[in-house]
């Protein structure tokens, strides 16, 4: 057996804190230690990938229940491009329970906006995925959710030209 580190060992308790502190900085009313206490229950046992979906997840029960506010809570505590470029290795990882929380909770925020929501959601997509890139570490979860915005977009918008030729063909039939 292999003396090395487990990948999840590099993912460990400061990542919640640090998201805590971020949330917290610019989101008063968020309970940093509600939300370590219940992060941090099981964590231990969660391998990388389980306990970024268990931040994201934990971050649901703490951020406002309207996912437009907790998306625009995210936002706002995003670090600047000059804390992340200082980072090394695995710390790019910390942001990775944000675009899950997006994935799982802001989607169908995004879709029910129409255009607008479209637009906002590429640009915080954009932002999030710029920070990652500057670390060189590719965001498949955040590619997916703009392919699968843009794909409900496209349906929309099918929708409604249909809708509008119907709307027309009934106009010239009476």
């Amino acid at each position: 057996m292999s003396d090395a580190p487990l990948l999840k060992d590099s993912y460990g308790p400061e990542v919640p804190t640090r998201i805590a502190a971020w949330v917290g900085a610019v989101h008063p009313d968020f309970d940093q230690r509600a939300f370590l206490a219940s992060t941090l229950d099981g964590y231990a046992d969660l391998e990388l990938m389980g306990r970024a979906r268990h931040i994201a997840m934990t971050l649901a029960q703490y951020l406002p229940p309207d996912p437009g506010e907790a998306i625009a809570v995210l936002q706002r505590s995003l670090p600047i491009p000059e804390q992340v470029a200082a980072w090394q290795s695995m710390q790019a990882f910390t942001l990775m329970p944000y675009g899950m929380f997006v994935a799982t909770h802001g989607l169908d925020f995004f879709v029910t906006r129409g255009r607008v929501g479209f637009v906002e959601a590429k640009l915080f997509t954009r932002r999030l995925f710029k920070l990652f890139v500057e670390k060189r570490v590719l965001v498949e979860h955040l590619l997916n959710l703009l392919a699968q915005l843009q794909r409900r977009q496209l349906q929309q918008s099918d929708r409604l030209l249909q809708l509008g030729r119907e709307r027309q063909m009934l106009r010239y039939a009476e």
